[in-house]
């Protein structure tokens, strides 16, 4: 679901389930980390997948990316 900067902000700080999802490159990540969040490399390929693979699947992953269209 896309959803606006605002939006996705909000939804994050009401939600106890939440977990950030830093799909960055690691020199992306270097520049501004977020507390907290997970960073797993969109740009990985097949290892991108099996990050998400072994993800708690009871959690509620908002992705975050430099320019918002990954």
């Amino acid at each position: 679901m896309n959803i606006s900067q605002e939006e996705w902000w909000s939804k994050l700080q009401e939600d106890g389930n939440a977990v950030i999802l830093d799909v960055r490159t690691a020199d992306e990540w270097s520049r501004g980390i977020i507390p907290g969040a997970i960073n797993i490399d969109i740009y990985k390929g097949q290892g991108f997948i099996y990050s998400l693979e072994e993800l708690d699947k009871s959690k509620n992953y908002y992705v975050y990316c430099a320019a918002g269209a990954r």
